[in-house]
């Protein structure tokens, strides 16, 4: 959420909460008969805010650094967590664009940048970035990024094989 859709949102309420003023300021009987109504009101209004409160939020969290912290193996891991996450979390709300799923999504998309920028230290990480790049885009999108940890991969496997440890791993 940007702060263009929070200003939007915004406008929203303030016209869902003028709408349940004059509701409430009505001396008529007609108020009785709209009282479930301006409760559904009140409702969406309230959400409205949590969702402004938890967008500020984000946008006004410090970030953190690009630096990579871990292997790229740990780094998968938690992509792969933080992406499971996010379709469970998607499933479950019925807001198109939650604040929530758009932090995991921005989560999802710095630790996918941080596995493509890793150097491969073990068969382990040159498998998990192989395995990012194959789940990351179902092999239907190509990206720089999967570029990069193609190349980072596959320059860790040559300078095994000049060290021969990678005809070792073959002959096991």
């Amino acid at each position: 959420m940007t702060l263009a859709d929070i200003e939007e949102t915004g406008c929203q309420l303030n016209a869902l909460l003028t709408v349940c003023q004059r509701a409430i300021e009505c001396d008529g009987p007609d108020f009785q008969n709209d009282a479930d109504c301006v409760a559904r009101t009140l409702k969406d209004a309230r959400d409205l805010v949590g969702h402004i409160i938890d967008a500020a939020d984000i946008l006004l969290r410090p970030r953190k650094p690009m630096a990579a912290k871990g292997s790229a193996q740990d780094l998968y891991s938690r992509w792969k967590a933080i992406r499971e996450a996010t379709k469970a979390l998607a499933a479950r709300t019925t807001v198109e664009g939650a604040p929530e799923v758009e932090a995991m999504n921005a989560e999802d998309e710095r630790l996918s940048q941080l596995i493509a920028a890793c150097q491969p230290q073990s068969d382990a990480d040159a498998a998990a970035m192989l395995q990012w790049t194959v789940e990351d885009t179902k092999l239907q999108i190509i990206s720089p990024e999967y570029e990069k940890a193609i190349l980072a991969v596959s320059h860790y496997l040559h300078s095994k094989d000049a060290r021969g440890s990678l005809s070792q791993v073959e002959a096991a």
